[in-house]
């Protein structure tokens, strides 16, 4: 791994774009445990949120990164989630 610093707007980017992220990852993360939808589907649709707040003017490294990021967010809150509604159903 490089230890190349990102441009100062990919540093404004993780600040104030991931968190937004986060909560987008969390509600696909529902929507794909309740079978609601497929997991190709919610990963654009958490994608198309990161390009409306710039990622398409991120540097390729840096966009490689944002993208490992939001699919192992994604299947980590998927699986979260999993484990919620199973324990919600089991009436833990």
């Amino acid at each position: 791994m490089s230890a190349r610093q990102p441009p100062p707007f990919a540093l404004a980017f993780r600040e104030h774009v991931l968190p937004k992220l986060q909560r987008e990852i969390e509600i696909e993360a529902f929507l794909l445990a309740l079978d609601f939808t497929e997991y190709h589907s919610a990963y654009w649709n958490v994608f198309r949120v990161a390009q409306r707040y710039g990622a398409l003017k991120l540097p390729d490294w840096v966009s490689d990164q944002l993208h490992d990021w939001l699919a192992e967010t994604l299947l980590n809150a998927t699986l979260a989630a999993e484990r919620l509604i199973q324990e919600r159903r089991n009436g833990s």
